[in-house]
């Protein structure tokens, strides 16, 4: 997949990385993306990813790192838990920020329902 982190100011100004693992389909335990992403500017950031390994995924959509993920995650989650909008990450100089996950995979079906 390639994560992205896209600047909230300014979306042209973006960065990227690829890597070679996945979060599965469903939010649940289970193998995770590990990746970095160098060089970033300070600001604040929207982080998604995309699969790169199926065009034609029936999600149709990104993973995201979202509030959901602070609310619903880990299971189990509530049926109150609606709220997949993307959550910020502050980028300061000299600092590295931990622990941005992209797992929210499952805001399409709940679009659509």
């Amino acid at each position: 997949m390639t994560v992205y982190a896209v600047n909230v100011a300014d979306p042209r100004i973006f960065f990227s990385v690829e890597t070679l693992r996945y979060p599965p389909a469903v939010i649940a335990p289970g193998p995770q993306a590990i990746y970095t992403i160098t060089g970033i500017v300070p600001g604040t950031y929207n982080v998604f990813a995309y699969r790169n390994d199926d065009v034609s995924n029936d999600r149709g959509g990104p993973g995201l790192h979202s509030r959901y993920l602070l609310l619903c995650v880990p299971p189990p989650a509530v049926a109150s838990c609606i709220d997949h909008s993307l959550l910020p990450v502050v980028v300061t100089s000299g600092q590295t920020v931990a622990g941005i996950d992209v797992k929210d995979w499952a805001y399409d079906a709940l679009k659509t329902s």
